[in-house]
């Protein structure tokens, strides 16, 4: 975090440093630093798909899902074929079993994933392919389909 935190101290109006800084955070199960720095970047620039979606994982890993939601469709809502977002979005509605919306999410994750298979979703894939991707949306959209002809 040293660099961040130097281009920070260069730069305090950097939003791509504050959105590093929360992806760091994030990924080491320091949201409290991780929400304060997406806030930061939001700040700056409200209209960051990254950071909303940053916001959007924090909150689902919190349990919080009207809020996770939330900032998933903002991140949707700025950049529509960020799939991962589409893709979270449908898992919260499948354990919901809000079906027909899961649904739809997974049609919009695998629309997304064939518009734009280079999108700034990809950072976030853990090295995971997006063909992975591919087939866990098809999978969860033919078993919410079952689930819709079962209710």
């Amino acid at each position: 975090m040293g660099l961040v935190a130097d281009v920070l101290a260069e730069d305090p109006n950097n939003a791509e440093a504050y959105i590093l800084s929360a992806y760091v955070h994030a990924d080491t199960a320091d949201y409290e630093q991780a929400l304060e720095a997406c806030h930061h970047a939001l700040a700056i620039n409200p209209l960051l798909p990254v950071a909303r979606y940053i916001l959007g994982i924090i909150y689902q890993r919190q349990g919080d899902l009207v809020r996770a939601v939330s900032e998933l469709k903002k991140t949707i809502y700025i950049d529509a074929e960020f799939a991962l977002a589409h893709l979270n979005l449908a898992n919260i509605y499948k354990t919901q079993r809000k079906w027909d919306q899961a649904s739809r999410e997974y049609e919009n994750a695998l629309r997304a994933l064939y518009k734009s298979p280079e999108g700034a979703w990809t950072e976030f894939l853990g090295g995971f392919k997006a063909d992975l991707l591919v087939k866990t949306c098809e999978r969860s959209l033919v078993e919410c389909r079952k689930a819709m002809g079962a209710a």
